[in-house]
């Protein structure tokens, strides 16, 4: 899923997991990084419940809104799972394909990758350095 902060110039991919605590921060950091499109991808490694709500947040009428009430504001998402949610099994096999153990696992356009919930200045200064 996509979410643009700004004009989203700038462009990160984060490897996620909805019951991921250090996601929830990482979420709450993104909020305040300007100029930034994020690609999440659902990446329920957790639990059994990390996959329902995955599947529930895809499935969901606007998956960003979706994902940041839960992460950002803890409101569960209602959707039933009763959509194509084979994108999640898709990110399941990205993920391992390319060695992500952990999340949050933030990927930067240059191919840089920064592992766990990066503080705002460190992400700021390393959006600036993948130019």
């Amino acid at each position: 899923m996509k979410v643009v902060n700004g004009n989203g110039s700038r462009k990160i991919a984060v490897f996620s997991d909805p019951n991921c605590p250090y996601c929830k921060q990482l979420e709450s950091t993104l909020k305040s990084i300007d100029n930034v499109t994020v690609y999440t991808f659902l990446y329920p490694v957790l639990s059994p419940d990390s996959a329902a709500k995955s599947k529930s947040i895809w499935c969901s009428k606007d998956r960003g809104v979706s994902w940041e009430s839960w992460m950002l504001d803890h409101k569960a998402p209602t959707a039933l799972a009763s959509c194509d949610t084979t994108a999640i099994d898709r990110n399941l096999k990205l993920g391992r394909t390319m060695n992500v153990t952990g999340t949050p696992t933030v990927f930067l356009a240059d191919g840089r990758r920064l592992p766990g919930a990066v503080p705002a200045d460190r992400l700021e200064k390393e959006l600036a350095a993948a130019r």
